[in-house]
Formats: C-alpha cells, sequence, structure tokens
C-alpha cells in the first residue's frame, strides 16, 4: 500500500511551530537562568554582609575600611564570583560610606548598602592616596547593573535587594597630600612633608596656611629615620624622632581662636614629657606617656587615656565648649575617654612641637603627623580622617 508522505508546506508548518514555540520558551528558559543567577548573586552578597557584620562586632562594632576590607573577612573565592560575569575574580564592591564607620552610627541600616553588584570602573587615580579603588564602591559607575537592568545590593540590617540603580555613593575620596577633611584645618605636619635630610630644619605644614615648623639650631632639630611607617600601597614613610633631651620645633602658629578644636597625631613615644604646646596660658594639647590634655583652665580640663607608648597610636581629640560630654579621646579608632567640657576660649601666641615650652619637659617621641583644627569636627570626618591615617601609615 502507497503511503504517502509530508508535503513542503506540512513541513514547513511544522517547523514555523517549532520556531513559535521556541521563540515563547526560549525567553522563559532564560529569565529561568537569569533567577537562578540572581539568587546566587543575593546569597553571595548575604554571605559576605554577615562575614562584614560579624568582623565588625568583634572589632569595636567598627566596619573594616577600604582598603583592607576584602583581606579582613578572607572569604572563599568562590563567594565573590558572581553567575553572570566571567573571568572576575570579585564581582562585587564594597561601600565606602560604610567604610570604617560604628554600627551604631548609620542612620538607617535599612537603606545603607554594605556591598554591591561591581563595575570595576574605579582604579587608583593618584599614587598619594595610599588604598586600592578596586572592589570599593565610590562613585555610581562603580557599580553595575547586570542583573536585569537593575544592582542587587546588600545592606547594614543584613537583608539583600535589587535596586533600579547605585545606592547611596560618597564621591571619591580627598586624593593629595595631606588630610582629606580641609575645612577649619590650621596647621598640618605629615610624615611626607618632611624634608629628606638627616634633621629637620623645617616640617613644612601642608594646611595651606604656610605655618612651618623649624628649627635653627642643627643639634636641637629633631633626627629624620626613613622608612618607619608602610601604607596599604606600599609606600614607605620616614618619622621626625625627637631626643627628649633638647629636640623641639617652634610654629608662628597664631591660635585656634574660639571655643572648638580637634587635635591629631600619629606618634610613639616613651616618655610622660609634652609633645604640644600652644602658647601662652599654660594650653598644653598633649602631653605623652598615657594622659591626653586638652588643658583649658590651668590643668583640671585634662582627659585621661590608655596610650601604649611602645605601639604607633592614631590620636584624635575634640573640644566643644558648653556642651555635655565636649571633651572627647580617640584612640586608634575608639572612644577612650569622654566627660563635660568647660567654656574656655582658646587663644595662643604660638606652637612649640616636642617640648613643653622649648626650655623644659622635652618629649622622647616618634611622630609621624600633627595636625590642629579650629573647630570640631563631626563624627563622620573623624571616621574619614582616621581611615585615612590608618590606611596611609598601614596602622
Amino acid at each position: 500500500m502507497y503511503k504517502r508522505g509530508f508535503t513542503l508546506i506540512e513541513l514547513l508548518v511544522v517547523i514555523a511551530i517549532i520556531a513559535i514555540l521556541a521563540a515563547i520558551l526560549f525567553p522563559v528558559f532564560a529569565k529561568a537562568r537569569e533567577k537562578a543567577r540572581q539568587t546566587a548573586c543575593l546569597n553571595n552578597q548575604k554571605q559576605i554582609t554577615t562575614a562584614v557584620l560579624m568582623w565588625s562586632q568583634d572589632n569595636n562594632e567598627m566596619f573594616p575600611d577600604a582598603a583592607s576590607m576584602w583581606g579582613s573577612i578572607n572569604l572563599d573565592r568562590g563567594v565573590l564570583k558572581c553567575p553572570s560575569t566571567s573571568g572576575t575574580a570579585n564581582a562585587y564592591v564594597y561601600s565606602n560610606k560604610v567604610a570604617g564607620v560604628a554600627l551604631g552610627k548609620v542612620v538607617d541600616p535599612t537603606t545603607e548598602a554594605v556591598t554591591g553588584d561591581g563595575a570595576h570602573a574605579a582604579s587608583l587615580k593618584d599614587s598619594n592616596y595610599d588604598t586600592t579603588y578596586d572592589n570599593v564602591g565610590y562613585e555610581a559607575k562603580d557599580y553595575y547593573t547586570r542583573h536585569s537592568n537593575k544592582v542587587i545590593c546588600s545592606f547594614v540590617d543584613g537583608h539583600v535587594e535589587q535596586l533600579a540603580g547605585a545606592p547611596g555613593v560618597t564621591g571619591l575620596p580627598y586624593i593629595g597630600p595631606g588630610l582629606p577633611v580641609r575645612t577649619g584645618l590650621q596647621v598640618e605636619y605629615a610624615a611626607n612633608s618632611l624634608p629628606a635630610t638627616a634633621t629637620a630644619a623645617t616640617w613644612t605644614d601642608l594646611s595651606g596656611n604656610g605655618l612651618n615648623a623649624t628649627q635653627a639650631t642643627a643639634t636641637k632639630q629633631p633626627t629624620i629615620v626613613a622608612n618607619q611607617l608602610t601604607g596599604a600601597s606600599g609606600t614607605s614613610y620616614p618619622i621626625a624622632r625627637f631626643d627628649g633631651v633638647d629636640d623641639f620645633m617652634s610654629s608662628a602658629y597664631s591660635g585656634i581662636g574660639g571655643q572648638e578644636c580637634t587635635l591629631i597625631f600619629v606618634a610613639k613615644g616613651s616618655s610622660y614629657q609634652s609633645l604640644i604646646r600652644i602658647q601662652p596660658g599654660g594650653y598644653i594639647v598633649f602631653a605623652w606617656g598615657g594622659l591626653m590634655i586638652i588643658d583649658t583652665d590651668g590643668g583640671t580640663g585634662g582627659v585621661n587615656m590608655g596610650l601604649s607608648t611602645t605601639a604607633w597610636n592614631r590620636a584624635i581629640g575634640r573640644y566643644k565648649a558648653n556642651t555635655t560630654n565636649g571633651f572627647n579621646t580617640y584612640l586608634n579608632g575608639t572612644l577612650v575617654a569622654q566627660r563635660n567640657a568647660g567654656n574656655a576660649t582658646l587663644t595662643s601666641g604660638g606652637l612649640t612641637l616636642g617640648c613643653y615650652n622649648g626650655s623644659s619637659e622635652f618629649t622622647n617621641a616618634d611622630v609621624a603627623e600633627v595636625a590642629i583644627y579650629n573647630r570640631s569636627i563631626t563624627d563622620s570626618e573623624l571616621g574619614q580622617i582616621d581611615t585615612f591615617l590608618k590606611t596611609k601609615y598601614g596602622l
């Protein structure tokens, strides 16, 4: 019996039906695959944020800084890979908005991002800033809407979600030879402005006010010791070493001139003598050996703090007159002392670095950075400065 085969028209109809079904089903399959990728990415960022929060709980409830975050949490490499990318060791960025910030200072944990899909648009733009911008979210372009035109982000409260665009950003950090906060900066003596000589006749002021610290007598000049501190980028810095016998430097600093100030330094010492004094009136802004003083009333306005004299320390002191707990002392990123402030107006006729008054109580200390502001910096600014110093000097 003769069997009739398919006609060409019938075959074309079948092919057309298959093509229509494929056109309908393939996007569904693609969406299903993308949904699976999104789920994997959500889980990755959930694990990353959990690790960051656990690290923070173990480190004075402070988020890790931008330069060291990925090394601090030390997660398996597989968690850092997004299935929607290829050939990328780490597909995510860490938000600079939370870097170095205290957990308690985050206003809204449900909207403040910790991580996000990374675009890797950021790169080191200036060798003076000692950190890497890789896998850190500073700008909107550092985030990538790679999942259905949305960016997956994790948040401080631990949840993960998709956003239509980048989360809140800070912008690139200050790039320059000095501190990132400039408003109200009166003087700044930094390791990178020390002369490349055996001793320091002049320590250049980086504040822009031209108030260099000087010492004309060679025997009283602090010694320059090279390569004592190494930053996160590998840059090594010299320090100024005051001998505790007769070394000191003076500045034509005209005084804070108000009822607020902030004092910042990176130093290591072994004696109880004063590191800085602003004259006249007995106004000592720092005494070494376990005591920081913002002394505005002849000796009773001091703030005690525990201070290691065998290790490098980042110390920040804030004073705001007529304020409850207006004296604040921070050591290595942690608030260590607090007390009510008086109402003294701060004035002076000069600054002495390394000695109480230029003739007695000399400091036996290594100094990398000293800065003074004529205002009480904000908590956010304090975090920026401390993170900058920690990264810069590798502390």
